[in-house]
C-alpha cells in the first residue's frame, strides 16, 4: 500500500495534476493489520473531487472504519490527512455468485478458506483472477460447474507469493510447493499467464527469482511451456 501511494503521489505531482485518476478502486482481500496499516498514507495530493472506492468481502466487515479517520458516517467520508482530501466510499462485495461493477469492470468475489478470497475481474474481453492468501487449494482443480464458471476463460491469474514461499498445498499425490501448485492451477484451467505477486517482506528478490525459475522449469515439464510465469514486484504497473 505504501509503495502504491508513492506511485500515485508521483502521478499527482505532474504539472497539471492530470496524472491522478478521478476514480481509484482498491480491493481489500483481507482486513488484517498487514492489509490495512498503509491506508492512512494512501491519500497523496488528492483533489477534493477524487473518489476512492474500497471494495471488500462480505465476511470482512470489520476493520476499515478503525483505520480511516474520521470514522465513516454512513457510506462515505471526506478523509483528511494534513490538508489532503478525497471522497472515500466503502462497498461490500456480495456473497459468492453475485457481481458488482467498479471502474468499468465486473467483479465477482469467491470466499476461500479462512480470511482469503478470490476475485474474478472482467473488463471488456479480458478476464483476470486474483487469489489472495490461502486462496487456492486442491478442490479448485476439480471439474465442477462452480469452478468452470469462476475459473474458466481467464487470461491471467495473480497469486499471492506467500503461497509460493515456504507454503505447501495438499494434492492427491501428496504435498506440493505452492508455486508449483499455482502452475497446476493455471494449466488445469488453460490460463496462459501466471503472475506471482510480491506480498511479504520475507520474499526477497533472490527468493522470488528462485520461485519463478522453479515454476518455469515445472511448467515446461508439465505443460509444454505454454504458461508464462512472471513475478510482480511492488511499484510495478501491469497492463493485462
Amino acid at each position: 500500500m505504501g509503495a502504491f501511494s508513492r506511485e500515485l503521489e508521483r502521478r499527482a505531482s505532474s504539472a497539471d495534476g492530470s496524472g491522478f485518476p478521478e476514480e481509484v478502486h482498491i480491493l481489500l482481500p483481507e482486513e488484517t493489520p498487514e492489509c490495512t496499516q498503509g491506508i492512512p498514507f494512501f491519500f497523496p495530493l488528492t483533489r477534493p473531487e477524487t473518489q476512492v472506492f474500497f471494495l471488500r468481502a462480505a465476511d470482512h466487515a470489520d476493520g476499515l472504519e478503525n483505520v480511516l479517520r474520521p470514522p465513516f458516517p454512513g457510506d462515505s467520508v471526506l478523509a483528511r490527512n494534513s490538508g489532503i482530501s478525497a471522497r472515500v466510499f466503502q462497498q461490500t462485495l456480495p456473497e459468492n455468485g453475485s457481481s458488482v461493477y467498479a471502474g468499468g469492470a465486473e467483479i465477482i468475489c469467491r470466499h476461500r478458506a479462512g480470511n482469503a478470497c478470490a476475485f474474478r475481474i472482467t473488463a471488456g474481453d479480458s478476464v483476470l483472477l486474483y487469489c489472495a492468501g490461502a486462496g487456492l487449494s486442491a478442490p479448485d482443480l476439480e471439474d465442477t460447474e462452480e469452478n468452470r464458471t469462476f475459473f474458466g476463460g481467464a487470461d491471467a491469474v495473480i497469486l499471492d507469493t506467500a503461497c509460493a514461499y515456504g507454503e505447501k498445498r495438499q494434492t492427491e499425490s501428496g504435498e506440493k510447493p505452492g508455486g508449483l501448485f499455482a502452475v497446476d492451477f493455471a494449466g488445469r484451467w488453460d490460463i496462459r499467464r501466471l503472475i506471482l505477486f510480491r506480498h511479504s517482506p520475507v520474499c526477497t528478490d533472490k527468493t522470488l527469482h528462485t520461485v519463478r525459475q522453479t515454476a518455469e522449469a515445472y511448467q515446461n515439464y508439465a505443460f509444454g511451456g505454454r504458461i508464462t510465469v512472471s513475478v510482480a514486484a511492488e511499484e510495478q504497473e501491469w497492463i493485462l
